[in-house]
């Protein structure tokens, strides 16, 4: 069976595994391969489909630096044949708050 990018399939019919934080340890280098960016209850976020090696997986961010991210990826390519080798790191916020990004 061939294998489906989130564009193959209905949004609110894809199941995420979690969020990315939660899926794919910090500093793992993962490749992204498609990104859609939906709104949900509480604003916009991503469902994003990575691998992992031979894995793929299908994870969510609603975190703001991702989701702007993302948004860049996508207007370069994401999901059109380019994929992005990133890897998630924690950084802080002047109020003192973590949050994450690629790098």
């Amino acid at each position: 069976m061939p294998m489906k990018t989130i564009s193959d399939i209905e949004s609110d019919k894809v199941e995420s595994e979690g969020s990315i934080q939660n899926v794919i340890p910090k500093g793992k280098k993962v490749v992204l391969t498609n990104a859609e960016i939906l709104n949900g209850k509480f604003g916009e976020y991503g469902l994003i489909t990575l691998k992992e090696g031979t894995k793929e997986h299908i994870v969510n961010t609603s975190s703001v630096a991702l989701v702007e991210s993302l948004k860049r990826m996508i207007s370069n390519g994401l999901g059109k044949g380019d994929t992005f080798e990133v890897s998630l790191a924690v950084r802080t916020s002047k109020e003192d708050r973590e949050y994450f990004v690629f790098e």
